[in-house]
């Protein structure tokens, strides 16, 4: 009975005042967690699938541009100059690509970076409320969470091309496990590339519910007290250490920064609905929390803080061979293999950004950042992001850490319009 009400609230909401661009952004939000791609092999790299050298094209893309298209056709642009700090940002980014010494790498980094920007643009020209943006962005995530616990209760994923989905076996290396007591246990993908990027998608989905919590009508609530408890169980079964830091102070910020009781008090729901189901989660199945309560001698866990931790003890040697200009943009994987280092690839964005780009483009965008940051309505966000961007990379190598980061910013940096 709970499940067809819900579905009923989601149906009625999609056709409420529906129109080709509603109809479109609903469609893209969707679409954009999945993985379904076509691209250009790069091949291999010391044995290693090099993912920054693939051109790729989403199907989500093509959605993006439609839904742009849309857009330009009903409202041209209005033209000016580019602002100072565009500039920087612009140089920042293309300087270093010019020269890079992976142009294909960094040339398919550029586009991911550019179709970001767009979603972000558009979303931001169209003025789509945030409240609307919060749930369409949970709603895209509802099938991935359900995909994720069945992964992680039956123990393999299936090979889905058309779906973006690799096969998933816990026994095969290079998936991502938790050990206990000599068993491999699969951590949950979803429809994702690597647990980490599922568990940050989700860890942020719950904070935009929180965040948006007192602007949602009486029946996006009830619909989303069934979301909140989905996602949050999702995101207990990825193991990411780093999407739970970050959920964690997005939830301890919110409730430190309220400036009124009654803020926290209209928002108790949400944040209840998600932290009492991933607590019981934790609870029945205690080894998801090892990898940050008590690591074992060889384990899975131990060895991955010990090819971080080896990572960045390369970076000095790294950095040295191009201060200035940097790798270019998805360049590290073979400037480490021809400097023979360890193919391994420092798991915080700060040091990607400075090893990609050199100095010039880290310090560019750290001003342009800063700007950013200046300007946003709702920094609560920043907090939250600072786990992922120290403990992880995909906000900067991958296409579904930059449409992320692009989600968070257009979130923060507009206030809301009428309700869903």
């Amino acid at each position: 009975m709970i499940v067809v009400r819900f579905i009923a609230i989601v149906i009625s909401s999609f056709a409420k005042r529906m129109t080709v661009k509603r109809g479109l952004f609903v469609l893209l939000m969707l679409a954009l967690p999945w993985q379904t791609r076509w691209f250009s092999d790069a091949g291999l790299v010391a044995g290693y699938p090099w993912e920054q050298g693939r051109i790729s094209v989403y199907a989500s893309w093509l959605l993006l541009l439609v839904f742009t298209g849309v857009s330009l056709w009903q409202k041209r642009i209005a033209w000016r100059k580019p602002k100072v700090v565009e500039l920087v940002l612009a140089l920042g980014l293309l300087v270093p690509a010019i020269f890079s010494s992976e142009p294909r790498a960094s040339f398919s980094w550029l586009v991911s970076v550019a179709f970001a920007a767009l979603f972000a643009w558009v979303i931001r020209r169209e003025q789509i409320a945030i409240r609307d943006l919060a749930f369409w962005f949970g709603i895209s995530l509802v099938p991935h969470a359900l995909l994720g616990m069945f992964q992680f209760t039956l123990q393999f994923g299936i090979d889905q091309k058309w779906l973006g989905l690799s096969a998933l076996n816990p026994a095969i290396k290079g998936t991502a496990v938790i050990l206990s007591e000599g068993v491999r246990y699969l951590r949950a993908y979803g429809g994702f590339p690597h647990p980490n990027i599922f568990g940050g998608y989700l860890a942020f989905s719950l904070l935009l519910f929180v965040f948006s919590w007192s602007s949602f009508t009486e029946r996006i609530k009830k619909a989303s007290l069934v979301i909140v408890p989905l996602l949050s169980m999702a995101l207990a079964f990825t193991a990411s250490r780093s999407a739970w830091l970050a959920f964690a102070l997005g939830i301890a910020t919110f409730l430190v920064t309220s400036s009124k009781r009654s803020d926290v008090e209209r928002s108790r729901s949400p944040w209840l609905a998600a932290l009492v189901p991933f607590g019981l989660v934790l609870a029945v199945f205690p080894f998801l929390v090892r990898p940050v309560s008590a690591p074992v001698a060889g384990a899975v866990e131990e060895k991955s803080v010990n090819e971080r931790i080896a990572a960045l003890q390369q970076v000095p040697k790294l950095f040295a061979h191009a201060p200035i200009l940097g790798t270019g943009q998805g360049g590290l994987l073979p400037a480490l293999v021809q400097q023979k280092l360890e193919p391994l690839i420092p798991h915080a964005v700060p040091v990607m950004v400075l090893l990609e780009t050199g100095l010039w483009g880290f310090v560019l965008l750290a001003i342009y950042l800063g700007f950013l940051a200046k300007g946003l309505k709702e920094k609560r966000l920043l907090v939250a992001l600072m786990p992922i961007l120290l403990l992880d990379h995909y906000l900067w190598s991958y296409w579904p850490g930059l449409v992320l980061f692009s989600i968070l910013v257009a979130f923060s940096s507009y206030d809301s319009t009428p309700a869903t």
